[in-house]
């Protein structure tokens, strides 16, 4: 059974796996994006404007996947913070 340090450093383990394989990466400064997944997004949204359209239609294909993206990665940097802040309570709590 793990317990007090032995538990957090698990947890980190556990998560820096995770957020990983989802396309980020911790640095000195906090969860980032990993330079591989901008590259991705660039190039989908590269894609999404070539696209024979409409011009309307093309930059409403654009924004959504922009604003959807974006959303992405506010939302897992968010929980990452919050989770580790709550790793953090519960370890000073043990």
């Amino acid at each position: 059974m793990l317990h007090g340090r032995e538990m957090t450093r698990w947890a980190n383990r556990v998560t820096s796996h995770r957020e990983k394989r989802r396309g980020f990466f911790h640095s000195p400064a906090g969860l980032r994006v990993a330079k591989k997944t901008i590259e991705n997004f660039i190039e989908k949204a590269s894609r999404l404007y070539e696209k024979e359209r409409s011009a309307v239609s093309r930059a409403a294909a654009l924004d959504e996947h922009v604003r959807r993206w974006l959303g992405w990665a506010n939302r897992t940097i968010r929980s990452s913070v919050s989770g580790q802040q709550h790793r953090a309570e519960n370890a000073v709590a043990v």
